[in-house]
């Protein structure tokens, strides 16, 4: 055998680029490479199958089970039986459980049988994602100390609280660990948010949980020393039942180099709350740091015949503190009752945020306000957003169209992946398409043209594409370019052609 092979780095390499079928075909030939060959084959795992059929044959028995292949046990497990597991569980270092192909008392057999405590010692990457929380609890033989990257779903529904059994388990398994960089789990107890707060290396974060709230913020303080929670997070995922019980969290997070806050709560709450947490966000160590800012309120509860709904939709004044944060990039903010902006509010946003990617503003569903954002806003964006790819936003294209500088003869320059105005109202689709055609190079419309709130924007879709392909044409004749059109007609509004965006001279 070749030295280099001797180097494990490099047949590690090799081994990565080959099919299973051939890594087991290796194992099987040549004895200097079956160690190399079993470990890349078995270190990532979407089921336990494979290493659970290495039992003797006479223990289990594959069956049909609500139309899916279920392993049954069939007999108890000796120590003897384990043998042919024993060359191969040490090996796996990724594990993926998403269906139940076990039934329960294999489960519990494996636990009871086990001739150590964890079935895979070494397991460093852990996702259990199974919908029936009654087998949550036999997780805990995977909950090795190894573990650095962890996915904990207890139900399918976050809104379903968990068994206290199994948050039990979670809770007790992640007071053990003390290398942990990625997290992501429903309800955990007190213990275990302390506990997690203080780790050294934790990265990324996701928590949903719902019932009870998460954590007071005085019983939060009182458990950890202030400044001194979360101090490595970079990403934080919070479902909560409320937005205080999110921030009364977030607002223990230390770490400087937080990078992404998404949050999602079950209950509308007032624009006054949003603004309080807004503030309070400014005043944490991120505020330099922060590159993506996602708040949604999904509000399953039936309204309340009477509601105050103006107290509940978000002003000007209550996203102003946003425009500390200029390295925002990704901004997502949809309370279900919407947002009351005009013109020169987005205009401030461009201003703040000239790195801006993606922008979402409501305009997921109907809202109590008739927009004031006009297409102006979206002159404004263009102008100090280059940029943009993405945005949701509101509009009241009834008014006459603002009027948008451009060199005579030269092509749009900005590219728009993505727009959707939601139930917005249109004047003349075909004065609005003309002028969305002057401002950018391609845009694809997020409407469907079978729904009638959807219809005159789809139609402004489609009149867009008539106007682009005619801007595309002007272009050719004042420069004299007698090359191919860029694919300016084509349905969908995707142009893979980056040249198309360069500017001509005139």
């Amino acid at each position: 055998m070749h030295r280099c092979l001797e180097i494990s780095e490099v047949l590690r390499a090799i081994f990565d680029q080959l099919s299973r079928r051939t890594l087991a075909s290796l194992a099987r030939t040549c004895q200097g490479l079956r160690d190399p060959a079993l470990d890349v084959l078995w270190h990532s795992q979407r089921s336990l199958l494979p290493l659970l059929k290495c039992l003797p044959p006479h223990i289990w028995e594959e069956i049909v089970k609500d139309g899916r292949r279920v392993l049954r046990i069939r007999q108890p497990i000796t120590p003897n039986d384990w043998k042919r597991v024993h060359l191969y569980n040490y090996r796996v270092k990724d594990l993926k459980v998403e269906s139940a192909e076990l039934d329960v008392d294999f489960f519990r057999t494996l636990e009871l049988s086990a001739p150590g405590p964890f079935l895979l010692p070494n397991l460093r990457v852990l996702a259990w994602t199974l919908e029936e929380d009654g087998f949550f609890p036999f997780c805990r033989q995977f909950l090795a100390p190894t573990l650095c990257n962890v996915t904990l779903v207890l139900q399918d529904y976050i809104d379903v609280p968990a068994s206290t059994s199994s948050v039990r388990v979670v809770s007790h398994a992640i007071c053990g660990w003390t290398g942990i960089k990625k997290l992501a789990v429903t309800t955990l107890d007190e213990s275990a948010l302390a506990h997690i707060s203080r780790l050294p290396q934790l990265q990324d974060l996701q928590i949903q949980s719902h019932v009870p709230p998460i954590i007071s913020e005085q019983r939060l303080a009182a458990l950890i020393p202030p400044g001194q929670a979360f101090p490595a997070l970079r990403h934080l995922v919070i479902g909560s039942e409320t937005i205080q019980s999110a921030f009364s969290l977030v607002a223990h997070v230390s770490s400087p180099h937080l990078r992404h806050l998404h949050i999602n709560t079950q209950q509308c709450a007032p624009a006054i709350l949003w603004e309080e947490s807004f503030r309070l966000l400014v005043r944490l160590p991120c505020r330099p740091s922060l590159t993506s800012l996602s708040l949604r309120q999904r509000f399953n509860s039936p309204l309340i015949p009477g509601i105050a709904v103006d107290k509940y939709i978000l002003t000007p004044r209550t996203i102003a503190p946003l425009l500390n944060f200029r390295r925002l990039a990704d901004i997502v903010l949809q309370p279900f009752f919407g947002l009351d902006l005009d013109d020169e509010t987005v205009h401030q946003m461009a201003i703040a945020w000239p790195r801006l990617e993606n922008l979402e503003l409501g305009a997921e569903r109907s809202t109590p306000r008739f927009p004031r954002t006009t297409l102006r806003a979206l002159v404004y964006l263009t102008e100090h957003c280059p940029q943009l790819n993405s945005l949701q936003l509101a509009l009241d294209a009834t008014d006459p169209v603002p009027r948008f500088s451009r060199r005579r003869g030269t092509r749009p320059e900005h590219r728009l992946g993505y727009l959707h105005t939601g139930p917005s109202p249109v004047g003349t689709p075909a004065i609005v398409a003309a002028f969305l055609s002057d401002v950018f190079s391609a845009i694809v419309f997020g409407h469907r043209p079978d729904t009638d709130a959807d219809r005159p924007w789809a139609e402004v879709g489609r009149l867009f594409q008539v106007f682009r392909s005619v801007r595309a044409e002007e272009a050719r004749c004042w420069t004299g370019d007698n090359s191919d059109a860029d694919d300016a007609t084509d349905s969908d509004g995707s142009d893979d052609d980056e040249s198309s965006d360069d500017d001509l001279d005139s």
